[in-house]
């Protein structure tokens, strides 16, 4: 937390500072955003080299291992795929709102997706949070803390959700308005607030799921949940409903992939609580509750 609040002030002073103060513009900006990431960088460094982390760094455990690195890249590859769909999904986005509403809708899509940003990266702090949690328990072998743990972070998750979408359907205009005072910006920016929105309580459901499956070194599932929200349902509804609905296909597209991401991530979870019952419920009858909490059943 302490690297990110360095790295993170320290960007919010130099920017202005080398924009405007040495005139340097988005340049100063880009030099900013590198120094700042080195310093937080090198704050980490020091961190662990002062043997302060609970990793310590030594020269014979840093050596490359075959066996490591594929589990590594397996389960890394959701997260490397989901950052990366966010800006290959963007080209449909652009090419819809250029092609049904022009510069207006770009413009209102842009402040949308800011604002949604303090939502989404709420969400995702909640499954950040529950990831450790998961993979401690998951090694230990304390499958009842995980279901616990599942079930709070969904709870959080949906509660943030829908606080926020209600936050921001009932301030929509002076949210709007923070951005811009014209009044085709706002007409079209109101419509599109209202309609893209909707599923943001549904999308908890994805960020926990897809998380939890990394968690548990499910490298498949944890895939197919990071693509299927952006990639597998939005690019192909963003694509096909404008031609019916016009611009409000494009907004729409948004809470329908969110819906179809929803269902498939429910299904996938329930089939995880499904087979932990059933080997609970048969270790139970056999050896009793204690050893059948501790069995894997994944």
């Amino acid at each position: 937390m302490n690297a990110m609040l360095v790295g993170g002030g320290l960007n919010i002073f130099l920017d202005p500072f080398l924009m405007f103060g040495f005139g340097m513009g988005v340049k100063g900006a880009a030099i900013a955003t590198v120094i700042s990431q080195a310093i937080a960088s090198v704050w980490l460094l020091l961190y662990y080299l002062k043997g302060k982390g609970a990793v310590r760094f030594r020269s014979e455990t840093l050596k490359p291992d075959l066996e490591i690195v594929k589990e590594i890249v397996a389960i890394g590859i959701g997260s490397f795929v989901m950052q990366c769909s966010s800006s290959f999904m963007m080209i449909f986005v652009f090419n819809a709102l250029a092609t049904y509403g022009g510069d207006g809708a770009i413009a209102v899509f842009g402040v949308i997706i800011k604002v949604n940003s303090f939502i989404f990266m709420s969400l995702l702090g909640m499954g950040f949070g529950l990831q450790p949690i998961v993979g401690f328990n998951y090694g230990a072998k304390k499958y009842g803390r995980i279901a616990e743990a599942v079930k709070l972070s969904l709870a959080a998750t949906t509660a943030i959700g829908t606080l926020g979408l209600l936050i921001i359907l009932l301030f929509k205009e002076q949210i709007l308005g923070l951005f811009s005072a014209d009044p085709q910006y706002l007409e079209i920016g109101e419509n599109a607030m209202t309609i893209m929105l909707l599923g943001m309580p549904l999308v908890g459901m994805n960020v926990i799921t897809s998380i939890l499956f990394q968690a548990l070194g499910k490298a498949r599932p944890a895939f197919l949940l990071s693509i299927s929200r952006q990639l597998l349902f939005l690019i192909p509804l963003v694509t096909l409903l404008p031609r019916f609905y016009q611009l409000n296909g494009v907004w729409a597209a948004f809470p329908v992939s969110d819906f179809l991401a929803f269902l498939l991530s429910g299904f996938l979870l329930l089939r995880v609580y499904k087979v932990f019952k059933e080997y609970k419920e048969s270790l139970k009858t056999a050896t009793g509750s204690e050893t059948a909490d501790q069995i894997s059943p994944i």
